[in-house]
């Protein structure tokens, strides 16, 4: 297994922008911020909003969706589409 350097970021904290700058170029990666993505999910020191989330929600939805309907009974899609 290798490091992808290209897709690699250097989070620092607490220290002078020099310094990060030079840890950045001995690892050849580039240098980042908060707030980054993890995994498609938002990542902040800070309490995330519902606004940050709402992508990551509609992706699950959109995916749940698709399958929701075929796990149910002919009497569970009855009801389900009445809510709906």
């Amino acid at each position: 297994m290798k490091i992808n350097y290209d897709k690699s970021e250097l989070l620092v904290s607490g220290m002078d922008d020099e310094r990060a700058n030079e840890f950045a170029k001995i690892f050849c990666c580039k240098r980042s911020d908060f707030p980054i993505k993890y995994l498609g999910v938002p990542l902040h020191f800070s309490k995330l909003r519902r606004e940050d989330l709402q992508p990551v929600i509609d992706k699950i939805v959109k995916k749940i969706a698709g399958w929701k309907g075929r796990l149910l009974s002919y009497a569970g899609r009855l009801i389900y589409l009445s809510l709906v």
